[in-house]
């Protein structure tokens, strides 16, 4: 589970364009606009899951320093 909230989302990234449940669907910054996928970057609250089901991008926030 990610320590990640929903503001901390919107901050980086936007408004979701729509929520079903404890999920929030946003379009995703990695393949959203070259491929045309719209709303495949979804947040779980419950879950803590942050993944677009498109290009597999999911993130860590905040993104993990390297060794």
């Amino acid at each position: 589970m990610l320590d990640i909230t929903l503001e901390q989302i919107i901050n980086a990234i936007g408004q979701p364009t729509y929520k079903k449940g404890n999920r929030y669907f946003f379009g995703c910054p990695s393949c959203g606009v070259e491929d045309g996928h719209k709303d495949n970057l979804i947040f779980d609250e419950r879950k803590g899951l942050l993944k677009c089901f498109a290009c597999d991008f999911s993130q860590e926030y905040p993104a993990p320093r390297p060794s």
